[in-house]
This record gives structure tokens, C-alpha cells and sequence, in this order.
């Protein structure tokens, strides 16, 4: 063999063996990232709609200062239909109302003046009473019958059977604040009647 064969056999192991070298030095490559597609957002349906509450419209009327037409946000109280009206005259008998009653849409409110006969349809419908200067008042609620008792501001037949019911089973009323342990009876029902009633013979 040829001087130059051997030399380029040589030459030709020499490329192999640092090639090997450097495969097996070389680091080995991580495992390959598979990149998945982002989520895709689920729809989570039409936003709920809460509905708002319509204004009511009522008219107040009788001793107020601007009688009229007046349009309150809803579950308005008898009280803010009277400061939309300019409040009470000084004729007004606030005893004789509720305040604190919710007006309706439609409603018709009468404020009575003080010693006023209004008419029984009127009062019927406002839980208003007809006081006048031969009024039966005060009531003696130990002694009243329901019809007596339904006289009273805010007073049915419900929750004048219930004022009988309760003196029947515990005994005559001791004070007059007695009536707020009556079924039905809260504090402005009290607040209303409390001037018009009485536990005296």
C-alpha cells in the first residue's frame, strides 16, 4: 500500500473517531414542548337583568299644603307622600292616619283636619275614624265590643277579635301599652291609638 493511501486512511479514522467524540460529549437534547391551543372560553350565558321597581303615582288631597298628583319612587310610605306635598297645614290631624303606612300606585290619600267628619268610604279605605265633639272617645279597651274597637285607627275586625281574645285569656289590659303584646299591634298601630283609648271604667 501506498504511502498516501495509508495517510488518507488514516486522515478518514481520525474524522470518524472525533466525531464519535463529539456525539458523546455533546448534551443530551431535553424531551421536546408540545404547545397546546389556549382554552377556549366558556359562555356563561345572558347577564341576569334585575328589573327596577316602577314609581307609583298617588293623590294626596285634604290638609296638606299642595294637594295634588305627586309620583314617589316605590314602597314610598305615607310620610314621603306628605313631605312631597309640602307637609301638614295646621288644621291636619295627624293622629288620625298612619305615617308609616306603604302607599300603592293609584291610592288616594285624605288627611283629615282635626275634629273632621269624613266620608265612611274615605275612611274605610284610609283607616281613617270619624272624631267629632260627641265622639265615644276614649275607649275603655277592657270593656269594648269589636264594634267599638274597629272605630280606632288601624283597627279591623282581625285585630279587634284579637284585642277581645287576649283580654279573655290574660285578664284585663293593667296599661294601656299592654296592647303591643296583642297579635297584630305594632308601634305605629299604638302610636296612632294610644290618645283614644284608656284601661279607666
Amino acid at each position: 500500500m501506498k504511502t498516501w493511501q495509508i495517510l488518507l486512511i488514516g486522515l478518514f479514522c481520525g474524522l470518524i473517531a472525533a466525531g464519535l467524540i463529539l456525539l458523546i460529549a455533546l448534551p443530551q437534547r431535553g424531551r421536546p414542548i408540545t404547545l397546546h391551543a389556549p382554552p377556549t372560553a366558556k359562555p356563561t350565558g345572558e347577564p341576569t337583568l334585575t328589573a327596577t321597581p316602577h314609581p307609583i303615582v298617588v293623590h294626596i288631597a285634604g290638609e296638606v299644603k299642595q294637594p295634588g298628583l305627586y309620583t314617589l319612587p316605590a314602597n314610598s310610605r305615607l310620610n314621603d307622600g306628605i313631605k312631597a306635598a309640602g307637609g301638614l297645614t295646621d288644621l291636619a290631624d295627624s293622629n288620625r292616619v298612619n305615617l308609616a303606612a306603604y302607599l300603592s300606585d293609584g291610592a288616594r290619600i285624605y288627611i283629615p283636619a282635626v275634629g273632621e267628619d269624613v266620608p265612611d268610604d274615605v275612611a274605610l279605605s284610609m283607616g281613617l275614624t270619624n272624631t267629632s265633639t260627641d265622639s265615644s272617645f276614649p275607649i275603655n279597651i277592657n270593656s269594648a265590643t269589636e264594634d267599638e274597637l274597629v272605630s280606632l285607627p288601624g283597627i279591623g275586625s282581625t285585630k279587634a277579635k284579637a284585642i277581645i281574645e287576649y283580654r279573655a285569656e290574660h285578664g284585663t289590659f293593667k296599661d294601656i301599652r299592654e296592647l303591643l303584646d296583642v297579635y297584630g299591634i305594632g308601634q305605629a298601630i299604638f302610636d296612632q291609638i294610644k290618645d283614644l283609648v284608656t284601661i279607666e271604667p
